[in-house]
């Protein structure tokens, strides 16, 4: 097809999965073994090997992974969690689960993501933990952020939800902070459907993990059946965030792709770059020349043109695009329960009302991109 023909249906994101997910997951139906197993502690494994983390702790969401981690690091009731209001609600929902209160940092008007002088900002007496979020798989200022931390003696959780295979001055994303958070959400660069992951360092605090994601229990049922033994006891109030037999071997399965995924989505990316980059009516997001992303999608945004006009065509040529995300606090619930309302953080608004998300994935080729890019240029200069 020529690139300028209609083309229909581009989805923003795209899963690669085959025969090979497909095996892995019958080999566990067929072993009788569905719940949290060895397929879990082989993932977790394979995945602590891959981004260089002592420790890898599966949950069933990194929604789960956010809020355990909090747990561990001993965020509560009154407690400021410094975060960025660019990200999914669910990183903000993880601080209320905690009765903590987030607190939002501005955002970096070239990266989106956290602004390290805006947490400098933020920091108070009761100030617990920094939530920084790799936007669109684009690893955050890590160095400064850590440097903030260990100044204040605060904690490091990494919402790296979109940053699987992300690098940040030659380490993986994953072996940079305290806590590091993960989502294998169906949309993810990698899936196991439902699922999330936290990395660290700490022994004992991974041992607390395993614990809070199973009730609090000190034995898991597997290792119960395989060892012969009933009794267990429980260390503490825990919640039922296992991830399952079926999920983990997917998970598997995926982490043999994930090297490949990575290259075709940083092509597909650069390819956007490069004809996207300059033009006086589209930004792109700066990628500093020491950071891979895992370019979870293609962030731009709209300079003097109309945001949801240009939205409108890319989708009426079968272009998936979306916008992400609202900020946090202009949702009414967030909003009324903070306390906080428009013109709080004045650079996420401001990007936020011209962002749009593209699609970059692997399972498109150099013809689809230079599709997306020639509809982005021409739906700019005719709205």
């Amino acid at each position: 097809m020529a690139v300028g023909a209609m083309r229909k249906n581009i989805p923003l994101f795209d899963t690669f999965l085959d025969e090979t997910e497909a095996a892995a997951a019958d080999e566990v139906i067929k072993s009788g073994w569905l719940s949290q197993g060895p397929k879990v502690a082989e993932f977790e494994q394979r995945f602590s090997e891959y981004v260089g983390a002592e420790y890898a702790v599966a949950v069933n969401s990194c929604t789960a992974a956010l809020h355990l981690a909090l747990v561990a690091a001993g965020v509560s009731d009154g407690d400021e969690v410094i975060t960025t209001p660019l990200t999914f609600v669910a990183t903000i929902n993880s601080i209320l689960y905690r009765r903590a209160r987030p607190v939002f940092a501005d955002i970096d008007p070239r990266t989106f993501n956290i602004d390290c002088d805006s947490i400098r900002k933020k920091v108070t007496a009761r100030t617990r933990a920094i939530i920084p979020v790799h936007y669109a798989g684009l690893p955050a200022d890590m160095e400064q952020i850590n440097e903030i931390a260990e100044k204040h003696n605060l904690v490091v959780v990494e919402d790296a939800a979109h940053a699987v295979g992300a690098q940040y001055r030659g380490k993986m994303v994953g072996s940079l902070g305290d806590y590091v958070c993960f989502s294998f959400y169906a949309n993810k660069n990698i899936t196991t459907g439902e699922g999330g992951m936290i990395t660290l360092d700490d022994e004992d605090k991974a041992g607390e993990l395993r614990g809070l994601r199973s009730h609090g229990m000190t034995t898991s049922a597997f290792q119960r059946d395989r060892d012969y033994q009933w009794d267990y006891e429980i260390s503490g109030i825990g919640y039922n965030y296992r991830m399952s037999e079926i999920e983990a071997a997917i998970g598997i399965a995926q982490m043999s792709k994930l090297g490949y995924i990575i290259e075709r989505r940083n092509r597909n990316a650069g390819i956007l770059s490069d004809r996207l980059g300059g033009r006086v009516q589209v930004g792109t997001q700066f990628v500093p020349p020491d950071v891979k992303s895992a370019c979870y999608f293609y962030p731009i945004v709209t300079k003097g043109v109309s945001r949801d006009t240009i939205l409108a065509l890319l989708r009426k040529s079968g272009i998936m695009a979306a916008v992400h995300y609202r900020p946090i606090y202009l949702f009414r619930a967030h909003g009324n329960m903070l306390g906080l309302s428009e013109g709080h953080c004045p650079v996420c608004e401001d990007i936020y009302s011209r962002l749009i998300s593209i699609p970059c994935h692997q399972g498109l080729d150099e013809d689809d991109m230079a599709y997306i890019a020639n509809k982005v240029i021409e739906s700019t200069e005719n709205c």
